[in-house]
């Protein structure tokens, strides 16, 4: 029991729904990134972003506009 890791991709399709649903946007958005199954994972879900930027320089930027005009932001220092 040493290993930290949650096996979210071993869960059936509902569960990771029920998972992804407790994210926020900019988490379902990230976690996206990962894999063409989590993107595809994510897709039912219908994020409703209406603009997105990511910016990769020293450090990555990832800005979505959401519907309403709310806007997350996270950068990620590599």
């Amino acid at each position: 029991m040493n290993n930290p890791r949650f096996p979210f991709h071993r869960l059936p399709n509902d569960l990771c729904l029920k998972v992804l649903e407790t994210m926020d946007y900019l988490e379902i958005t990230a976690f996206s990134f990962v894999s063409k199954k989590a993107h595809s994972m994510v897709k039912p879900l219908h994020v409703p972003i209406e603009c997105g930027e990511i910016e990769m320089k020293k450090s990555t930027e990832i800005r979505l506009v959401m519907k309403h005009f709310r806007t997350f932001s996270m950068l990620k220092k590599f």
